[in-house]
């Protein structure tokens, strides 16, 4: 197409094309936008020069990383003052009213500034691993890991999340993705260093801020059949803790570990379980043992058989049934043989 959008027929086109013609000389003339100073700048301010934001886009959170690029390249408040002044028409299509620059500034004056990596105008153009190699990019102690849409699996008994971390999905639990430092301790299992996010004055609480983020964008999925999966799952378990737990005919012996049963029922004590369960592998709490069996219909009960004790009763898990079928087996006869 020429320059009006109209197609250009095949015998024009080398005519065409023949005006954008450069000889050596000038093509060793041009210049690249990134071959100035603007190399070491973090990559989102380069971006915000390159396509330049638009009022409603976020221009205040785009010259704040402006001014705080500013101070990185001379901390002299009259001197990135002004250079901050000077880059506005650069960055945004609109200049902002000065007192809103001048709140910028009392800003970035805060001794602990940093630049706002987390508002959406920066996360747009931000790439933290080539903004750590920058001279005046992020330091490593800003620095977060590159994290992707977050999932939350709605599975039996409680709920898990996947986070796209570094290329790596890594599996949390609910407390793992609530607490800063056990989201640490779980990534070093895969080999990713979390740098904690320090509280500041401009931002008091960062991780939660974070958090919150990951929360208003994240996906649901659900892990199963909820109902018929979680009746399978309490019976198999409760198959399995009867098998494993010496049981007695003597109620007042659930109280040295055992399970008191009938033909209906069984009953035994909190701890007890909780014991059976962390010998499976599952390190739960009273408040995770006490979920799952309310939640497959054990009922908690202070006294039985006029004995005051505080336990648990459910009924007996069911068995499998194996029916035998009758099976016949005919053998043919082979071709060959007479019949």
């Amino acid at each position: 197409m020429d320059d009006e959008a109209n197609s250009i027929k095949l015998e024009d086109l080398f005519k065409f094309i023949s005006q954008y013609r450069l000889t050596p000389s000038q093509f060793k003339k041009l210049k690249v936008f990134q071959d100035d100073e603007t190399k070491d700048y973090p990559p989102c301010v380069v971006n915000f020069m390159k396509n330049k934001v638009t009022k409603g886009e976020g221009r205040n959170d785009a010259m704040f990383n402006v001014a705080v690029l500013g101070k990185k390249i001379n901390p002299d408040p009259v001197m990135y003052q002004d250079w901050t002044r000077n880059m506005m028409s650069k960055v945004c299509s609109e200049p902002l009213h000065p007192q809103e620059l001048n709140n910028i500034f009392k800003g970035v004056e805060n001794k602990e500034y940093t630049y706002k990596c987390k508002t959406s105008i920066a996360r747009m153009h931000c790439s933290s691993a080539t903004c750590l190699r920058r001279a005046h990019g992020i330091g490593k102690n800003e620095a977060l890991p590159e994290v992707g849409k977050l999932t939350k699996i709605n599975s039996y008994p409680e709920p898990y999340w996947i986070l796209p971390i570094q290329g790596k999905s890594i599996r949390l639990s609910t407390k793992q993705l609530y607490q800063q430092q056990l989201l640490g301790e779980a990534l070093l299992n895969y080999d990713i260093v979390w740098r904690s996010l320090k509280p500041t004055k401009r931002d008091p609480d960062p991780y939660r801020d974070w958090l919150q983020e990951l929360m208003s964008n994240k996906h649901d999925m659900e892990g199963f059949d909820g109902l018929e999966e979680l009746t399978d799952v309490f019976n198999s378990r409760m198959s399995r803790f009867l098998e494993d737990v010496e049981d007695t005919t003597e109620f007042d012996q659930i109280d040295s570990g055992n399970i008191w049963k009938d033909d209906v029922e069984m009953r035994f004590k909190l701890e007890t379980f909780k014991n059976f369960m962390k010998k499976m592998g599952y390190n739960w709490n009273e408040k995770e043992c006490t979920k799952f069996l309310e939640t497959g219909g054990a009922q908690p009960k202070s006294k039985f058989k006029g004995i005051q004790s505080r336990h648990w009763v459910v009924e007996l898990p069911k068995q499998s049934e194996h029916r035998n079928k009758d099976v016949k087996f005919v053998k043919a006869k082979a071709a060959w043989e007479d019949n």
